[in-house]
């Protein structure tokens, strides 16, 4: 049995971090009052925004990939954001469950990560074959590194792969199209 982890794909808000050169200008706004009143609406609707064009391409073309290799997934479940529903609709054709404990969650990633963990331990007593489940970035991170991965930070609609073997959850394989 496998578990693909795959974080969503580019949204309106990842574009801007890129484009403004990364997450010192979100605290610049946030200690900066009268700029952040300014910039809050925009800043906001990226926070749960739908995916970008780019985003939506990479996303098939991570799908095209997947068929290719063979790799279908019996059991899909998503973050309830829009981005990472659009994300597994489009790599999936379908979403079976829209879990909360895979919803970012900024206040405490111990308590998000552990209930991941509960929740994939559910899932090893009922499901068999291939699962697929599209998060974010840093719930994914820390879930990950607890179970063997050494990479860097998470890409969008990049997947990790995770293989179920006499009861442990192995980190096997990461997959990206560039």
């Amino acid at each position: 049995m496998y578990i693909f982890i795959a974080r969503h794909g580019e949204t309106k808000f990842n574009k801007y971090m890129q484009r403004t050169n990364g997450r010192w200008k979100i605290l610049f706004l946030m200690m900066n009052p009268v700029i952040l009143f300014k910039n809050f609406l925009k800043i906001h609707d990226h926070f749960d925004s739908e995916l970008t064009i780019c985003g939506r391409k990479r996303v098939i073309e991570t799908k095209q990939y997947l068929e290719n290799q063979g790799i279908s997934f019996d059991y899909v479940i998503s973050s309830p954001s829009t981005r990472a529903k659009q994300t597994a609709e489009l790599l999936a054709g379908r979403i079976d469950v829209i879990d909360c404990r895979f919803m970012e969650e900024m206040s405490n990633r111990y308590y998000s990560t552990k209930r991941i963990e509960e929740f994939i331990c559910d899932m090893k007593k009922k499901i068999k074959n291939n699962i697929l489940i599209v998060s974010h970035a840093n719930s994914i991170y820390k879930f990950a590194v607890n179970h063997g991965y050494r990479g860097g930070g998470i890409r969008n609609c990049e997947i990790l792969c995770f293989e179920i073997k006499n009861g442990e959850l192995i980190y096997k394989e990461n997959i990206y199209i560039k």
